[in-house]
């Protein structure tokens, strides 16, 4: 598919980032990009912004593919259970740039899409009477965020974890939403 130029170029520093990691010199880049230092420093100022600009393409797919996904949800307490599902998907098959934005601690940034997706899933459940609607939401995303970023990290499929994490969040009727979900199968989907 031919892209214009700009979306080429973006396209073209994102999957070089995904395939091959951030660790690498300028002149290891031009070469496994096929381009020479001079096209490099046309399109990028640098590699910083290349790498920022990668981040963003990045953050832009997983803002696009949750709302696409979450479409199937039948209630917030199962999008929340899709983004975990999501988190688990993006650390198996974009891991460069999980394990990036993780040792750099960009998740809890205020610019950050997993940030966003969730304070708006917290403010939804709170409209449908699922989630507490006295609950800090910045300070819940940011302890929710962590603990699943960790726990993904670690590689864990723990269903005891997860619940205990979203304890402090539901209301008796999100509980009885979480109960009725197969989160077994949920979390046994091919990612």
């Amino acid at each position: 598919m031919k892209r214009p130029l700009n979306q080429q170029k973006t396209y073209d520093i994102f999957h070089y980032y995904l395939k091959n990691g951030f660790d690498h010199t300028t002149d290891e880049i031009v070469a496994g990009m096929g381009i020479s230092r001079k096209t490099f420093f046309n399109r990028y100022e640098g590699k910083a912004q290349s790498v920022e600009i990668a981040r963003q393409y990045w953050h832009t797919i997983i803002q696009e593919r949750f709302r696409e996904r979450s479409l199937e949800c039948n209630h917030p307490v199962e999008e929340l259970l899709l983004f975990v599902w999501e988190m688990r998907n993006i650390r198996n098959t974009e891991a460069t740039f999980f394990h990036y934005e993780l040792e750099h601690n960009l998740f809890a940034d205020d610019d950050s899409p997993f940030m966003s997706i969730l304070d708006t899933l917290i403010q939804k459940g709170i409209r449908q009477y699922h989630f507490q609607e006295d609950i800090n939401i910045p300070l819940y995303s940011t302890f929710f965020l962590h603990n699943i970023c960790v726990e993904v990290n670690l590689g864990l499929n723990q269903e005891q974890i997860i619940r205990y994490l979203l304890l402090p969040l539901l209301t008796e009727r999100g509980m009885e939403l979480l109960n009725d979900v197969d989160m077994a199968y949920l979390f046994s989907l091919p990612q």
